[in-house]
């Protein structure tokens, strides 16, 4: 089994659970990364969110680019949260939730 692991500069990483050794190391968006969460609905999906910008990213653990960026706001993701399989609840920075 693998799991996603982030590190405090904002890049992200797919990690063996047994070895802990680096299977895919992702290209990380600029601003870095400060949350992921699972896509359940698409396998091997997730989303990235940054603290610096309101943009989602949409990446697949077979690639190790983004698939898909998704403009929320122009404040920074504070958090994000899967309500279902499909459907998310983003915390900005400014207090707002969409």
């Amino acid at each position: 089994m693998n799991f996603l692991a982030i590190r405090m500069d904002g890049q992200f990483f797919l990690c063996g659970e047994d070895s802990h050794d680096v299977a895919t190391a992702f290209e990380a968006p600029v601003d870095g990364a400060s949350k992921l969460v699972w896509i359940d609905s698409v396998s091997g999906d997730f989303l990235v969110g940054s603290k610096k910008t309101g943009v989602l990213r949409v990446y697949n653990v077979a690639q190790s680019t983004c698939k898909e960026i998704i403009k929320v706001s122009r404040h920074g993701i504070y958090d994000i949260k899967r309500m279902t399989s499909e459907v998310f609840l983003v915390r900005l920075k400014n207090g707002q939730i969409t």
